[in-house]
């Protein structure tokens, strides 16, 4: 039990520094920080997955409680906190009750999000996405300014911006927000999610809905926040989607650019409506009264579940992945220099890879295979999509041997499959075996 294993281990950004963490099998242990050219090294007592700063000046690891006292608290536990170590002469700050954080890419800022606070916890509002306190800490001249009530937060790539949502009780001073700025004039009642910046340009794309009096979200909307001129457009509102489909604030923005012409792209999701539906309806009968006498109340969860030899999934299969398919978000991607979006990822072709590439994307579908995966093994087949038009082009079917690689160019796509290695020729459609007759095993 006291065997010491290294966990997580971390070199910085110019080679200096290695982190990495020293536990035993049960009991407490440490994250060791050491210099890679000199004798230098730290200790983060109780440290857990640490991280370097990009300028590395400073090792950043969540403080995990002591086996002792997680043992000793019947009930309250005592969460994790967060260590910072100064890289220049080894002191440690350290915060109780931390959640998250983000660190900037310059090193010279970190934000430090608590866990809720047991006064705002014990009220037990209806809305349960509120935010909580924030930390902003200047690494450089040790200022702080706290924040209360935020949701998510973000830097930007070049560390000139943090950006910030807040969901409070009241709802008064819900809004998406700008360190240094007041606000971006969205400060009106609503839920700002998915706060996601451009690493190629000064860009903020995020998501927006509103709660209604129960605090279920709505449909939400996708905006884009352009710093170098304060412009602040929106690029989908909920009409805009298709029947049987639905933008949530459940998503995973994405900004691209291709290749060679450099065209912005945004990648987002969508939700089936189906399955936005089942979420909404759940909420709606939450805060009912329930009648213990009431039979139907009663015998609601004593059920059989039955299957057929022609369902896709055995029920156990079923119930496990259930979660997983109904928050599933199906790709849609807006191109920021033509004003338009195209869907994609649909029910048929639920997955895609999103890359940098020319004109195409990956999808795949396990969908003809579900009975198959049950006994046999994992099948997809496979897609070229083009991101302009959404139209898909199946190059291979029924492989399990890893995912294809599109090429950066967009020209081909590799692949293994059949103990071969082949390749698809995006321009003519057609597919070459690159280790035929080769007495190599591949």
């Amino acid at each position: 039990m006291k065997f010491e294993d290294i966990q997580s281990p971390k070199l910085s950004n110019h080679g200096n520094w290695i982190a990495y963490g020293v536990w035993p099998d049960r009991g407490d242990g440490k994250v060791i920080v050491q210099h890679t050219s000199d004798k230098t090294q730290y200790e983060i007592p109780l440290g857990t997955n640490p991280i370097i700063s990009n300028n590395e000046k400073w090792a950043f690891a969540f403080k995990k409680v002591s086996l002792k006292k997680s043992l000793e608290a019947k009930k309250n536990k005592p969460k994790r906190g967060l260590s910072i170590l100064n890289l220049n002469n080894g002191g440690i700050q350290e915060f109780s009750d931390v959640s998250s954080y983000k660190v900037s890419n310059d090193g010279n800022w970190v934000a430090i999000k608590n866990y809720q606070s047991k006064e705002i916890a014990d009220l037990k509002h209806k809305n349960k996405k509120l935010g909580s306190r924030v930390t902003l800490w200047n690494l450089k001249n040790q200022d702080s300014l706290s924040l209360n009530f935020v949701s998510e937060m973000s830097f930007d790539s070049s560390s000139n911006y943090f950006a910030y949502s807040v969901i409070d009780t009241s709802g008064k001073e819900n809004g998406l927000y700008i360190s240094d700025l007041k606000s971006l004039d969205l400060n009106e009642e609503g839920y700002y999610s998915n706060l996601t910046w451009s690493t190629k340009a000064p860009q903020l794309a995020f998501t927006k809905a509103i709660f209604d009096s129960s605090y279920v979200d709505s449909d939400a909307s996708l905006f884009i926040w352009n710093a170098s001129n304060n412009e602040l457009k929106r690029l989908v509102i909920p009409e805009d989607v298709a029947d049987g489909w639905a933008l949530r604030s459940n998503n995973n923005l994405k900004f691209e650019q291709s290749n060679t012409s450099k065209s912005p792209r945004l990648f987002f999701g969508l939700m089936s409506k189906t399955m936005v539906d089942l979420d909404i309806n759940k909420d709606d009968n939450s805060e009912n009264e329930i009648d213990i006498y009431d039979v139907d109340e009663i015998i609601k969860d004593r059920e059989m579940d039955v299957w057929h030899s022609d369902d896709p999934r055995i029920k156990t299969h079923e119930i496990v992945t259930f979660n997983g398919r109904k928050n599933r978000t199906y790709a849609s991607v807006y191109h920021l220099d033509d004003d338009e979006w195209v869907q994609l990822a649909d029910l048929e072709m639920p997955f895609t890879q999103v890359s940098d590439g020319e004109d195409y994307v990956l999808g795949s579908s396990d969908e003809p295979y579900l009975r198959e995966i049950m006994y046999d093994g994992f099948y997809r087949d496979w897609y070229l999509v083009d991101v302009k038009t959404g139209k898909r082009t199946k190059f291979v079917k029924r492989i399990s041997n890893g995912a294809p690689r599109l090429a950066p160019n967009g020209n081909s796509v590799v692949y293994y499959n059949n103990k071969d290695w082949y390749s698809y020729n995006v321009s003519n459609e057609q597919t070459n075996n690159l280790t035929k007759g080769m007495n190599v095993p591949f």
